[in-house]
């Protein structure tokens, strides 16, 4: 996480950081279920569709992990690679997953 990179993105200093980094975990959060439902039912694309507002989302926050992963599986979704798109989606939670927990590290147990 790049704070200062955050802080150029996100104007009203840390009381507007810390709503939006709330956002990021929330959304990032019901996104990953998202696709975890469409791996389920093998759609490709649909993983890949959510990825992209993942990738914007971390961006935010320069979060360079979690916006790799998330353009790996989107471009993979893209294409309909569904095996890569689940190993790519393995690649993204856990970066997601690390992402939150420094989110919450920087802005206390729950960012709200």
């Amino acid at each position: 996480v790049d704070l200062e990179e955050a802080a150029v993105h996100i104007p009203g200093g840390p009381e507007a950081l810390r709503e939006m980094a709330q956002l990021l975990v929330e959304e990032s959060t019901q996104r990953l279920q998202k696709m975890r439902e469409a791996l389920a039912n093998g759609d490709a694309a649909a993983v890949g569709r959510e990825a992209h507002p993942m990738k914007s989302a971390a961006a935010v926050f320069g979060a360079r992990a979690v916006v790799e992963a998330a353009e790996r599986v989107e471009h993979m979704g893209r294409e309909g690679k569904l095996e890569e798109v689940k190993a790519g989606f393995a690649e993204l939670e856990e970066k997601a997953a690390r992402l939150h927990a420094a989110l919450r590290s920087m802005f206390g147990s729950d960012p709200a």
